[in-house]
């Protein structure tokens, strides 16, 4: 087998398909959960709040990434327009980065599918309480399925080592840590003291090294 010039396809051609099947399997997710419940599971909050813009910030960036990740499959020349990375532009590392990103995202649909009809997109909805998750991989930090979205995050920068993918990192961890407030705020109001029992003993992230304590939740 030629390990080079398989390693160079996928760095050329696994972004493409990667995004491609991503966007199809939410969308696929989106419409069948809309007929089954007949709203969509889709909130894109109130235009101007906090909410709304880390929405629009995610589904901007999930555009320009998709064409830059096709543009650059279907002509390699504009993959210059992200302005590579020279030092890192080595095929057998962005395969590992597009390996990375695959794994992340079985994370994130797997924990999508483990929550059945409750899996909700976009921003929290008042008259949608649903139910507080804390078993299985809940049970391990407050937020898997956000921290696997981060590590696929890492995956595409050295996919695609780019400074147009290193301003998508930066930008996606910041707009995911103001997602966390936003959602923790809402679990506070909607859940009280079980949401305070359960962050209390729950660290936020996998990697968190501190000690949980009630002063690391966020309140109702």
């Amino acid at each position: 087998m030629d390990w080079s010039g398989f390693c160079a396809g996928i760095a050329r051609f696994g972004p493409a398909i990667f995004f491609t099947f991503v966007a199809a399997f939410y969308t696929a997710r989106i419409l069948w959960l809309g007929r089954r419940q007949g709203a969509s599971p889709v909130a894109y909050g109130v235009p101007g709040t906090p909410p709304h813009r880390i929405y629009r910030t995610f589904r901007v960036f999930r555009l320009l990434i998709w064409m830059m990740s096709v543009g650059r499959a279907i002509w390699p020349p504009f993959g210059l327009l992200a302005l590579p990375i020279p030092m890192l532009t080595i095929p057998a590392l962005m395969t590992g980065g597009n390996l990375l990103m695959a794994a992340a995202f079985a994370r994130v649909a797997w924990l999508n599918l483990s929550m059945g009809d409750h899996w909700r997109s976009g921003a929290p909805r008042p008259d949608d309480p649903g139910p507080l998750f804390t078993d299985g991989a809940f049970a391990r930090c407050r937020h898997p399925m956000l921290a696997a979205v981060m590590v696929g995050q890492v995956g595409l920068f050295l996919a695609i080592p780019s400074l147009f993918t290193l301003i998508c990192l930066l930008v996606g961890l910041w707009t995911l840590v103001e997602q966390v407030a936003v959602e923790e705020r809402e679990l506070a109001r909607r859940h009280g003291e079980r949401w305070a029992a359960y962050c209390a003993v729950t660290p936020k992230w996998p990697w968190s090294w501190h000690p949980v304590t009630r002063s690391n939740c966020v309140q109702a």
